[in-house]
């Protein structure tokens, strides 16, 4: 968890020992979003305070400050490889920067619209932006080397989604009721056109049509929802007021709260591993919090519970792994709770 005051204080959930000290200077104002980066090491914030910040969590290290933006930024996200980091802003623009240096990259310059979020393709080739103008919502595919603007995607009335792949755009009409799904590929900026493969397909059920929330961006507020890596639990904030964070299971059923902060919780994403979550809010704080336990099976958890204790208690000798026919390089072993 991480705490303001002078310094910014990042905590142990589980034990509620401080872990270290980030010294440097804190926003003034509250955190739009937060976000891990792919190892779960780092975190990275953005906030009314026209800058973003990366966080080392386990060290003393002053955030890393990203400082460009000359107005909001909403958005922030690391690339594959945790080098790069892609934020977006009311400015109009999204910026790519080093994200061990603050160093500034490239700029993507986008018409004037108030970009709300800037993502990279799941091979880090290619960034994702979507921006408001105009009472309508606009995606567009970049080449994160260049910076070219590969495709700006139609207008829609409805919801998209992001796969890391494909780009997914579904529009509702409002007498009939009908849907049209609509598919773009990331690396070539076309629209798949027939039938859907199956891979696409898949991935627009398991992002979109079953029981998702369609995530609303507008200028005053806005909804987050992150699904975890194997796609079994969701997390994720409703409105402005709300000071809390929902989790989800697979059928949509709620199965803990995530409350704590003082202010409104702007953002709510997944760790990598699915293990922890970090939620950003109007409070001025970004949390670090440890899920591992909610979002376990029953008969994970029953076979948790019943090992705990007698770990310690079941560790086999040297020699009764050498007879066993491991060698002498082998980790100790415990039977009651696997190889350490």
């Amino acid at each position: 968890m991480v705490t303001a005051g002078e310094n910014a204080c990042i905590w142990d959930t589980a034990t509620g020992s401080k872990i270290a000290t980030v010294r440097g200077q804190l926003e003034l104002t509250g955190l739009n979003s937060a976000a891990f980066s792919p190892d779960g090491k780092r975190v990275v914030t953005t906030s009314h305070f026209k800058a973003a910040r990366v966080w080392e969590s386990g060290t003393r290290n002053d955030a890393i400050v990203l400082r460009g933006h000359d107005d909001i930024v909403w958005s922030a996200a690391f690339n594959p490889d945790g080098k790069r980091v892609v934020t977006a802003s009311r400015d109009a623009t999204a910026r790519i920067w080093d994200s061990a240096t603050g160093h500034q990259i490239m700029v993507l310059h986008d018409n004037n619209h108030n970009l709300r979020s800037a993502t990279f393709s799941s091979d880090g080739t290619r960034i994702i932006t979507e921006s408001f103008a105009q009472l309508s919502d606009l995606i567009s595919i970049w080449d994160a080397d260049t910076g070219n603007q590969i495709a700006t995607l139609p207008d829609w009335v409805g919801g998209y989604r992001f796969d890391g792949k494909h780009v997914f755009l579904l529009s509702t009409d409002i007498e009939s009721g009908e849907e049209t799904l609509r598919v773009w590929d990331v690396t070539t900026g076309n629209e798949i056109t027939g039938s859907l493969d199956d891979a696409a397909r898949n991935s627009y059920i398991a992002i979109a049509h079953q029981g998702v929330p369609t995530i609303e961006n507008n200028l005053d507020s806005y909804s987050t929802l992150s699904l975890s890596a194997d796609r079994s639990h969701a997390v994720g904030t409703t409105n402005m007021d709300d000071r809390f964070a929902t989790i989800w299971d697979k059928s949509w059923s709620e199965i803990g709260t995530l409350d704590g902060h003082e202010g409104a919780v702007n953002s709510a994403v997944f760790s990598p591993d699915g293990k922890r979550v970090v939620t950003a809010s109007d409070d001025k704080t970004a949390r670090i919090w440890d899920v591992h336990f909610a979002v376990m099976s029953t008969e994970d958890l029953v076979i948790e519970a019943c090992t705990r204790r007698l770990r310690g208690f079941g560790k086999l000798s040297r020699n009764e792994m050498r007879l066993a026919g491991y060698p002498d390089s082998a980790s100790e072993i415990d039977v009651c709770a696997g190889i350490e």
